[in-house]
């Protein structure tokens, strides 16, 4: 054997190893990437609240999103499940890279906007719920979570309620913003255009199972008007 040649040999032998050590790997990720994923993630965060009874919706949320990470889906699934035990971090992170996969998805607005009202990062919140107005202005995802957020979080901002569940109404045809409108005439002291709000919501919602609860609150307010 050639001398430069038996020199090598240790050389190419090691390698030869590596070489297979690392084809193995990349088999063992392409195979098991998900569930090494969701490992990880476990150690640093099995103490986290409700942990033991999500950690079968994590574990099939990793695997999808290592199956298939063009797919927005699996992101707003994981993102959810990490939101559930209050990893409020890594579920932006996740419903971020949905978002980016799926640009006009209103649940993703809708799950951005509650993420920050937990963080009690209001500025935010209320900006991924008007933009999911913007982006979708004929679903009513983001009209209802930027109306949650006036009515309970930024107070300073109800008196614009009525304009967005006008709005909302005019885009999406959803009666629940009729519902939503007449609630907010009836507790801010304006009985005649509850009244009439909620009689427009009756008028086009024949088959409601709550009809008789509005009817019963129409009756109600009309005794608070002047004779």
């Amino acid at each position: 054997m050639n001398v430069k040649l038996r020199q090598l040999l240790p050389t190419l032998v090691l390698l030869g190893i590596l070489l297979a050590a690392g084809a193995g790997a990349f088999v063992a990720y392409r195979i098991y990437g998900g569930d090494i994923a969701y490992y990880l993630y476990e150690q640093n965060h099995k103490n986290l609240p409700g942990f033991d009874s999500r950690k079968q919706y994590l574990k099939s949320a990793y695997r999808a999103v290592h199956a298939n990470p063009k797919d927005a889906q699996n992101y707003v699934d994981l993102g959810s499940s990490q939101y559930g035990i209050q990893d409020y971090t890594n579920a932006e992170s996740n419903y971020l890279k949905a978002l980016e996969r799926a640009p006009n998805a209103s649940v993703v607005f809708w799950n951005l906007t509650h993420l920050y009202i937990q963080t009690k990062e209001y500025g935010k919140a209320e900006t991924y719920a008007k933009l999911a107005i913007e982006r979708v202005p004929d679903k009513p995802l983001g009209y209802e979570a930027l109306g949650e957020l006036y009515t309970y979080y930024l107070l300073d901002k109800q008196g614009e309620l009525p304009a967005l569940y006008k709005t909302a109404f005019e885009k999406t045809r959803s009666t629940l913003f009729l519902l939503l409108l007449g609630g907010y005439y009836r507790d801010n002291g304006m009985a005649d255009r509850a009244v009439e709000t909620y009689q427009q919501w009756l008028a086009l919602s024949p088959q409601e199972q709550n009809r008789q609860a509005v009817e019963a609150e129409i009756k109600n307010l009309q005794q608070k008007l002047p004779k």
